[in-house]
């Protein structure tokens, strides 16, 4: 038995490297290769280090552990064996304690995934797909030195300790503070009390002072949803790439990745404000409040909510309403983007099969595809109308007096994190604000598939309305630049002539079909014309008969001519601008 002095004295040494620290050597990067070396306190027993098998942000399983490789302990610099129990599990056998040292050897290239990236330019590293914890040691500060290449600046939203160091609070903020180093455009802002960084991996035809203005409006526009700022300090990370797409919040920064040359002209550089938009409105919804299922995370498992249309669609909803108040996009602009999302829904049909409660707990499986067009939804589109229609009944309900943006900053002020919310939370909120009970929308809007919706009457109440363009020809078949059938729209004329996703297109009317000349060689047809495809299905040749289709190829949402006073007060109460004249709609 060891003296009790001696037990104080190892107690007391734990105790003050209580710090988990992490060193990343970047060794090869040319081959995309670090060394990690992982040192913290170890107890009596042993102990099971862990690599998420998610990240924050994507709701997927990734089973992020695969790029780890020759994975080593010591405690107090002695080895000891560790060996790898799980798919994202290694457990230290040593009995033990003192101060464990784990070393392992990290390829980052899932840059598409966001999840880490090096080269010889820069590394991306999210600490999920880096960086192993223990749940004994998740809560307790987190350092994190890196030694890069000579020229490269690093940053992230964890505080700076030096040059490539930073440090967190503990392993929930490490994990949601991504780090970006390399060789950067980099532009710095204040707005509102706050200190904001713009970081620009890759060349492009950006203008990297202008979008640095723009964001500085498009943050300020925030506080017309909430008060206040869940931070001090906020990073955009932009990566100017070839073919990587898509984006990702963070505590208090985000990832944009697009190609490089969408930041023109004007509609694509519009896509990418909205983008910075939608990540940022993440700040507070997702990053400072999020929903029952998802507090606290569960980093080794699905974490199943089926609030994420929530999460995710009311974010869409809000982002370009932010850029319209911003005055970074005109009210054609946004005009747009609401007919666009009008014929988008038409064009689904899976908003008769499927609710966006049930999609958001489907989120971990949801595959997309054919089959998922047909009968799902998608808790970014689906949830953003399912946002709208709330937005609207809430004004209309309390004469203009309170909206979607009251709820949430009702969210942000009573429910942030380490709270959480559920249905029925809204629903008392919802009552709270406007003395109605929303439970019969609840059950019909969220809980059920939404069906068709009214979007005459629901533009009319802000002085708008929906003008449908010239019929087009329609078939229901997406097509990929071979000819092979990507999806078959449900019910569409070619759901019902038989044909299925698979196919392979070779003529039309007994004539070849070269891949990508369907829609032209229909322009020889009316609606209501029968055509005969053949095809290869599974090798087998044989032919269909369908029968053409027609809808409108375009929606357009205009300023009805004479608005009332009441539609006139209602669209400035919606959208905090004054409802443009009719003549004034040229999208």
């Amino acid at each position: 038995m060891k003296p009790l002095f001696a037990i104080l004295c190892a107690a007391a040494s734990l105790s003050a490297k209580a710090d988990v620290q992490y060193q990343m050597t970047i060794t090869d990067p040319a081959h995309h290769l670090a060394q990690v070396e992982m040192t913290q306190a170890k107890g009596a027993g042993k102990v099971d280090l862990m690599m998420p098998a998610w990240r924050t942000g994507r709701y997927q399983i990734l089973d992020q552990a695969d790029t780890l490789r020759a994975v080593t302990a010591s405690i107090d610099g002695q080895p000891v064996a560790i060996e790898k129990i799980d798919k994202s599990t290694w457990r230290v056998m040593a009995e033990q304690s003192g101060t464990l040292k784990v070393s392992y050897q990290l390829y980052a290239n899932r840059l598409g995934e966001r999840l880490h990236h090096i080269d010889d330019s820069h590394a991306f590293i999210d600490a999920s797909g880096a960086f192993l914890y223990s749940a004994a040691t998740r809560q307790q500060p987190v350092t994190v030195a890196l030694s890069v290449p000579k020229g490269w600046r690093s940053a992230s939203g964890m505080e700076k300790t030096g040059e490539h160091s930073f440090k967190a609070a503990n392993y929930d903020v490490l994990i949601d503070s991504p780090i970006e180093t390399g060789i950067h455009q980099d532009y710095a802002f204040g707005a509102g009390g706050k200190d904001y960084q713009l970081v620009i991996w890759g060349d492009g035809n950006y203008q990297g002072q202008q979008m640095a203005d723009d964001l500085k409006k498009m943050v300020t526009a925030s506080q017309a949803i909430w008060q206040g700022y869940p931070f001090d300090r906020y990073l955009f990370m932009v990566h100017a790439t070839s073919g990587e797409r898509g984006a990702t919040e963070h505590l208090n920064s985000t990832i944009i990745q697009t190609s490089r040359y969408n930041f023109a002209p004007r509609e694509a550089y519009l896509r990418f404000l909205g983008t910075a938009a939608h990540e940022f409105v993440h700040t507070w919804n997702v990053k400072a409040y999020r929903g029952e299922g998802l507090v606290p995370y569960d980093y080794q498992h699905e974490n199943y909510a089926t609030l994420l249309w929530l999460a995710e669609g009311s974010t869409s909803y809000f982002q370009n309403q932010l850029l319209l108040r911003a005055g970074l996009m005109k009210p054609e602009e946004y005009f747009k983007v609401l007919a666009s999302s009008i014929k988008a829904y038409r064009a689904n049909p899976g908003r008769f099969s499927q609710s966006v409660s049930q999609a958001s707990f489907d989120s971990w499986i949801e595959k997309g595809g054919d089959y998922g067009h047909n009968f799902s939804v998608n808790i970014y589109s689906e949830g953003a109308l399912v946002s709208w229609l709330l937005d609207a009944d809430l004004l209309k309900t309390t004469a203009n007096k309170v909206s979607y943006r009251d709820l949430h900053q009702r969210l942000y002020a009573k429910h942030r994190i380490p709270e959480t919310f559920n249905d029925q939370t809204l629903l008392d909120e919802l009552k709270s604000l406007s003395g109605k009970d929303y439970s019969a929308f609840w059950a019909k809007k969220v809980k059920a598939p939404l069906g068709d919706i009214d979007f005459d009457a629901l533009l009319d109440q802000f002085g708008l309305k929906l003008d449908a363009g010239d019929q087009a020809l329609f078939t229901g078949l997406t097509l990929d630049d071979k000819g092979a059938v990507l999806g078959v729209e449900k019910d569409s004329p070619a759901w019902q002539a038989g044909l299925s996703d698979g196919d392979i297109l070779v003529a039309l009317d007994g004539l070849r079909l070269v891949p990508g000349t369907l829609e032209e060689r229909l322009k020889a047809h009316k609606a209501g014309d029968k055509v005969k495809l053949t095809l290869f299905r599974r090798d087998a040749l044989q032919s269909l008969e369908v029968t053409l289709g027609e809808r409108p190829a375009e929606y357009k949402v205009v300023p009805v001519k004479h608005p009332s006073r009441a539609q006139k007060v209602a669209f400035k109460a919606w959208l905090g601008i004054d409802l443009p004249a009719p003549d004034a709609n040229k999208a």
